[in-house]
């Protein structure tokens, strides 16, 4: 059991003040049939946005990154940006609008993140060395 301060109502007497009161309430038991990774990944399909979203196909594999090279990059700043790569930020409506890119490289320009807001990235190399081991890369 938890208990929790939550506002009720507004009473209004000889003076108007928030009341609180406890409450109490069970949590909802998860199902323990799933491993942890089942689970994350079921977590990650659940998450929804201000954006009408598709659904997402669940991926096979997960791969960390040692070395840099372009294909990095660009799912460094997909992850950055609140997706796993370009298949998923596809599930939003009209990604294509969503995406622009620097002519001289193909490197990602202004993607909009999962919450709507845009985010901006450099022409040049944006994932250090010190972050190359972070990027993940999915498998489907």
């Amino acid at each position: 059991m938890v208990k929790l301060l939550i506002p009720l109502q507004l009473v209004q007497n000889r003076s108007s003040s928030l009341w609180l009161q406890l409450i109490d309430f069970e949590r909802p038991r998860e199902s323990k049939s799933l491993s942890p990774r089942q689970h994350s990944k079921q977590q990650h399909l659940k998450k929804t946005t201000g954006m009408a979203a598709l659904t997402v196909a669940p991926y096979k594999s997960i791969q960390r990154v040692h070395t840099w090279d372009e294909n990095v990059e660009e799912n460094y700043r997909f992850q950055c940006a609140g997706f796993r790569d370009l298949r998923d930020f596809e599930t939003i409506e009209n990604y294509q609008e969503k995406i622009d890119r620097w002519p001289h490289n193909g490197f990602i320009k202004k993607l909009v993140r999962r919450d709507g807001c845009f985010m901006y990235f450099n022409r040049g190399r944006e994932c250090i060395d010190k972050e190359v081991h972070k990027v993940k890369l999915y498998k489907y």
